[in-house]
C-alpha cells in the first residue's frame, strides 16, 4: 500500500494497493487481480475481478476511509 509494508497509517483517502505474485513455475503471468478492504467488522469495498497484468498501483475507489480504522 502506497509502497509500504504493513503501514500503520496513512494520509490519503485513495490509497493504492499492490500484490506480489509468487510461484515456483517457470513463465507464470497474473492474468486479473481482486482486491478487498476490510474493517474488522465489514467489508468496505470489493473491485471484483477485473482482467489485468498490473499488480501495482491499483487504486482504492470505495467510500472515503474513515480516520483511525485497522
Amino acid at each position: 500500500m502506497e509502497y509500504r509494508h504493513n503501514p500503520i497509517g496513512l494520509d490519503g483517502v485513495r490509497p493504492r494497493f499492490g500484490c506480489k505474485l509468487e510461484s515456483d513455475g517457470q513463465n507464470v503471468v497474473q492474468t486479473a487481480r481482486q482486491t478487498t478492504v476490510k474493517t474488522a467488522d465489514r467489508s468496505v469495498w470489493n473491485s471484483g475481478s477485473v482482467q489485468t497484468q498490473q499488480s501495482i498501483l491499483t487504486e482504492y475507489l470505495g467510500p472515503n476511509l474513515q480516520p483511525h480504522t485497522t
